[in-house]
């Protein structure tokens, strides 16, 4: 089997769908090695990842495009036809139309369409017609999630057999550490409540500090709260 995998989010200053990409691909490298199956990595600009990919993994460099969006719609199709792919996998939310190639596409969430106030109106107003016509075109659909599922069987009227539920694992560097010199330097000198993504309205920041001041008012607990993330 020849699998085609969407790697335009493999790029420079990632945020948290480069990361499920990367790792995602990886562990795909390493299942195809033992099965014998082909993985072809296709995007619209060179790939750029943390950990050099195995020499059995190829990067498609045919049918590039400047603009994301763009690649998808109109070089992507031709990029699986070129190679003849089984499957292809895209992982944030977007594919090619038009494809006669079988496609997979992970859907993370649908902020975009349930909390729009909280994004870009251009964003919201694509995603108003892209998500339901990538969603109908799809022959599977990925969330990490059973209550993303519900919302996207719900608001893109999707039947709950072509969704598969496929829970985020951490990376491996997501583990206890002790390292007091570490802790010293970044000025935590007690229990802590570690938030980590970008700093913008969607991820609901207002919440989370009511609900740490609720914990100090409420417990006897005195964690401090730490934030860490670029602006989004």
């Amino acid at each position: 089997m020849r699998i085609a995998f969407d790697g335009t989010t493999l790029t420079p200053g990632r945020t948290g769908v480069g990361y499920y990409t990367e790792h995602l691909l990886q562990h795909l490298a390493r299942e195809v090695e033992a099965t014998g199956d082909e993985l072809v990595v296709v995007s619209n600009k060179p790939v750029d990842t943390l950990s050099p990919l195995p020499s059995h993994v190829r990067v498609h460099e045919g049918h590039r495009f400047p603009i994301r969006i763009g690649w998808m719609q109109l070089r992507a199709a031709r990029a699986l036809e070129s190679l003849k792919a089984d499957v292809a996998h895209f992982t944030n939310g977007m594919i090619p139309l038009g494809s006669s190639t079988a496609t997979v596409v992970t859907i993370h969430d649908l902020s975009l369409l349930l909390h729009s106030e909280v994004h870009e109106q251009k964003l919201v107003q694509r995603a108003r017609w892209r998500l339901p016509l990538m969603a109908k075109a799809a022959s599977k659909i990925i969330t990490p999630s059973n209550s993303i599922k519900t919302e996207v069987c719900e608001a893109l009227e999707v039947s709950p057999d072509k969704v598969v539920v496929t829970p985020e694992a951490p990376r491996a560097v997501f583990r206890r550490r002790e390292d007091p010199e570490l802790l010293r330097r970044l000025g935590i000198d007690r229990d802590f409540v570690l938030f980590v993504g970008t700093i913008e309205p969607r991820k609901n920041l207002r919440r989370l500090v009511d609900a740490f001041e609720k914990l100090l008012h409420s417990t006897s607990l005195s964690p401090k709260l730490m934030i860490a993330g670029g602006h989004g």
